[in-house]
């Protein structure tokens, strides 16, 4: 299981757990749904399939500066 399905249980037992009171809850209920749509369908792109950790992982390069002025 990788860790979009996780996350996507995640939600669902929070949405299961749930208890609609008022208006905050039914909008809270709301966009976890609406979440749990979301990662459901980024299961089935290409972003699922890793290629996209692979490529970005070698890119990101982080520089940082110790001179006056700060990061740069």
């Amino acid at each position: 299981m990788n860790e979009l399905e996780k996350t996507i249980l995640k939600y669902e037992k929070e949405l299961d757990d749930l208890i609609v009171m008022d208006d905050y809850d039914g909008g809270k209920a709301s966009k976890l749904r609406e979440v749990i749509s979301d990662l459901r369908k980024l299961v089935t792109t290409k972003f699922s399939k890793g290629w996209y950790e692979k490529e970005v992982s070698g890119k990101i390069r982080w520089k940082t500066t110790t001179k006056k002025g700060g990061r740069k």
